[in-house]
């Protein structure tokens, strides 16, 4: 079974005065009228059911979080004790996802990204998670190349 698991911590201060602690930037409105947070979910929900969908943020957010997706099941948010970046996140999510499901396959996604056309990012994480079925060992990523260095990437 496929599972997405959308990342969503953060402590709001890239976008500062914008995000704070409190409010950081995935749950802020700023384009469309929507939250980052939700966008990101609008685009796995048509790929996936809410059961599938998981998202892996502080703690302190979750309630935040719970209130901005209410078709998510409570038990498919993920609240961090402490932030401690990317890899224990995703580490986290897979292994509570890995006791729930232990043959599924799990695409892991930022919730801070406006990603356009919709379409052609369906059919990017689709062919993903063929080429994960097809290669089970292998690591299956996508994104944008950069055109030069810079620390602001995050």
């Amino acid at each position: 079974m496929r599972h997405a698991v959308i990342m969503a911590g953060g402590v709001g201060t890239r976008l500062w005065p914008l995000s704070r602690k409190a409010k950081p930037k995935q749950l802020l409105p700023l384009f469309g009228g929507r939250s980052l947070l939700r966008q990101s979910y609008e685009r796995l929900a048509a790929l996936l059911p809410p059961s599938s969908i998981y998202v892996i943020t502080g703690s302190a957010h979750a309630p935040m979080v719970a209130s901005e997706l209410p078709e998510l099941p409570a038990d498919n948010i993920f609240g961090e004790p402490v932030g401690r970046d990317t890899a224990n996140a995703v580490g986290l999510a897979a292994a509570i996802i890995s006791q729930r499901d232990p043959d599924g396959e799990m695409g892991i996604f930022t919730a801070d990204h406006i990603i356009n056309p919709i379409d052609l990012f369906s059919e990017a994480v689709n062919q993903a998670y063929k080429a994960a079925v097809e290669q089970p060992d292998a690591l299956v990523t996508f994104g944008i190349r950069p055109t030069s260095p810079h620390i602001g990437y995050g």
